[in-house]
């Protein structure tokens, strides 16, 4: 319902018409499962980014064809706090989470953290520290965090989500204090 493209691990809602009444159409898909009655459906697509679905509707002996997109979920965005890339000191010693926003997307979807590897470097640190979270809460690396100061860099590596169609890498981030 909101644009020609159908995403891979979400339920894509399509309102289909039909002309002649419904004991007369039949719906039907091609890389793809779609459910439902009448003119409310929902579309699972069954194949990989780049190919497309094709919904057929027969009303009263005559197809109609609609072609769409597969695409893939975009990526989210990695954050702490503000999600700003430099930050005062005082805001990012009080983050206790990150995310993984999705930005500018038509559907209500949730990522969620599942790992990443984070180094603390620069003011206060002489060596390049190495950390590990898994998930989304910060309390791990309390110590480290309670070392940074103006001068301080933090780089998150290796994020990993879990979102709807599965787990992926993305971006991590890099947050200078000041």
């Amino acid at each position: 319902d909101k644009m020609n493209v159908f995403y891979i691990g979400v339920d894509n809602p399509v309102t289909i018409g039909s002309p002649t009444g419904w004991d007369k159409t039949t719906v039907s898909i091609t890389n793809g499962t779609i459910t439902g009655s009448n003119s409310t459906r929902v579309v699972r697509p069954a194949a990989t980014p780049g190919q497309k679905a094709v919904i057929t509707v027969v009303a009263d002996k005559k197809p109609t064809t609609f072609e769409f997109r597969i695409k893939r979920i975009p990526d989210p965005v990695f954050k702490v706090g503000s999600g700003k890339i430099r930050m005062p000191s005082v805001e990012f010693k009080s983050q206790q989470f990150c995310r993984a926003e999705l930005e500018n997307f038509d559907f209500d979807l949730r990522f969620s953290i599942v790992s990443a590897t984070v180094y603390f470097s620069g003011a206060n640190f002489s060596n390049v520290v190495t950390a590990t979270i898994n998930g989304n809460n910060l309390s791990s690396l309390s110590s480290y965090i309670q070392r940074c100061g103006p001068g301080s860099v933090i780089s998150f590596d290796n994020v990993k989500v879990q979102g709807p169609d599965g787990v992926r890498g993305i971006e991590g981030k890099s947050i200078a204090l000041y």
